[in-house]
């Protein structure tokens, strides 16, 4: 849309973005104005008023309860709230530590002043105490074990008769892991006001991406966020079906062939059976949809980036730009992370070409260039509301899925591995005490869902613990609904555990 100097909306284009949604139709989201020059396109706005034949309708899902996993919350949080200044001081110390490796959290100096300022914060609903362990996790049964990253993540696998070594195509590292200096290498983007407005209304500009030409296995912030914007939906899960199924981890008791000696499961209760449940747990992105467009609308995270630099910008060496009310909550100039990001930013905007200038606005990890890499096409978030996040989404409903199929109540029964500061060489054994398999499964969904937060792009609170609970919604109300179709076998139903930790059972008779 249309922004003007300071990278605001006119309101009144937002009102008319409001009449298309009253509306609900192609042709009224084609009458919002659009940028002088952009070419961008909303993304997924009638997503929504399409009906899954599966599966609650778009509108139909209940509010989760997040009381159970030690959650009070508000969602989405007003950005004037101490909910919202803690959700985007994470975001701040994660764009900050982005090329710190997992293995090295425990004595790096980043992530220590990471976790004293986060472990201060008013709002902040991780998991806590707040340590090098714990930061960046979140608190599902099992995830705070173990290595950072999933061991589904890391596992070689075969498809197809093909060997996959999960090593990817990552970006180049910006700064240095123990300083935070910028080393000249790999760039973050949007630092500076006149990119940030540009690149918000879709307008292509002068730049390159520079990526790393060495892949490797995901070993750190800026990794996990590379991964996170390569799937496809649900690929991840698909793999992950794959390798528990290769490394020998059961299925669940209650598969209705595990102990039959005269039939085996293929289309019902056979692995082509899982595969096909993953596939229509990502009919929840039409639900993600359906709130981001019709209820939420939250603003992206570069956007409150922008509120913060135009706001307070005034007081870390910057300008401020305009005022709002009720103003930011005090926890942001109480934070020791916005001088830092200050810092970063101006010597990102001087290495290209931007000038000597800093600022407080969100550096995002993700930009795609023109085949000849001199134009920048697109950089920072999509281009759709933030909550929920539809990559959390698919993430609830595809491990639901994954969980409900396999026994997760045993340990991981392989060596748990963990990838060294390059990411070349192969993940090492490493002590695998409290790593199960129902956590890894659980670590997986987080491991999605926060690697969007590491490119700067979604929320923790509003879009990914809203997402997951609710992707995981609609993964049991699929699976009830199957439940009453079984003619002929002995099922007594799917079982499993909640990411709040609660088992269950679905049999069916609980059918919506």
């Amino acid at each position: 849309m249309p922004l003007d100097s300071n990278g605001l909306v006119n309101p009144g284009d937002y009102q008319k973005l409001l009449t298309a949604v009253r509306a609900g139709t192609q042709t009224a989201f084609d009458k919002v104005p659009q940028a002088s020059g952009g070419t961008g396109k909303f993304t997924g706005p009638v997503d929504g008023q399409t009906f899954n034949i599966l599966g609650p309708d778009t509108p139909g899902l209940k509010t989760p309860a997040f009381a159970p996993l030690g959650l009070s919350l508000v969602v989405p949080p007003s950005i004037a709230s101490s909910q919202g200044a803690a959700e985007l001081i994470e975001l701040y110390w994660e764009a900050y530590c982005r090329d710190v490796p997992f293995v090295d959290f425990a004595t790096n100096p980043l992530i220590a002043q990471a976790v004293a300022d986060i472990s201060n914060l008013s709002g902040y609903q991780g998991p806590t105490p707040v340590t090098p362990q714990t930061i960046f996790r979140y608190p599902f049964r099992d995830v705070l074990n173990g290595p950072y990253v999933s061991q589904f993540l890391l596992q070689k696998h075969r498809l197809d008769g093909v060997d996959f070594v999960p090593k990817i195509h990552t970006r180049a590292r910006v700064a240095d892991p123990n300083t935070g200096q910028v080393l000249g290498t790999g760039f973050d983007y949007m630092t500076n006001l006149a990119e940030y407005v540009t690149a918000e209304q879709s307008i292509s500009y002068s730049g390159s991406v520079t990526l790393d030409p060495t892949p490797r296995y995901v070993r750190s912030i800026r990794d996990l966020g590379q991964l996170a914007a390569s799937d496809s939906i649900y690929s991840i899960y698909f793999r992950a079906a794959l390798i528990a199924n290769a490394i020998g981890i059961p299925v669940s008791d209650n598969n209705p062939f595990l102990k039959d000696t005269r039939i085996s499961g293929f289309g019902s209760f056979g692995f082509s059976h899982l595969l096909e449940l993953i596939a229509k747990a990502t009919a929840g992105e039409r639900h993600a949809f359906y709130y981001k467009w019709y209820v939420h609308r939250k603003l992206r995270p570069e956007a409150f980036g922008n509120v913060v630099d135009g706001t307070l910008g005034g007081q870390f060496g910057g300008k401020t730009r305009f005022t709002i009310n009720p103003a930011l909550h005090p926890d942001f100039v109480k934070s020791s992370v916005l001088p830092l990001i200050f810092e970063r930013n101006r010597q990102l905007n001087i290495l290209r070409g931007f000038g000597n200038q800093g600022s407080l606005l969100l550096p995002q990890e993700l930009a795609t260039a023109d085949p000849t890499n001199t134009m920048i096409l697109s950089a920072g978030s999509p281009t759709h509301p933030a909550s929920p996040a539809g990559h959390a989404f698919s993430a609830g409903a595809s491990v639901t899925m994954l969980k409900a199929w396999f026994n997760t109540s045993v340990a991981w029964p392989v060596p748990v591995l963990q990838t060294d500061e390059d990411g070349i060489a192969d993940p090492t054994p490493v002590d695998g005490t409290g790593v199960t398999v129902l956590g890894e499964f659980n670590k997986l969904a987080a491991n999605i869902s926060e690697g969007r937060n590491m490119s700067g792009i979604h929320w923790r609170i509003s879009d990914n613990i809203l997402g997951m609970l609710l992707g995981e919604q609609i993964a049991i109300e699929i699976l009830s609904e199957a439940a009453r179709t079984y003619a002929g076998i002995n099922f007594k139903g799917w079982s499993l555990t909640k990411f709040d930790g609660t088992t269950i059972t679905i049999d069916g008779s609980d059918f919506f």
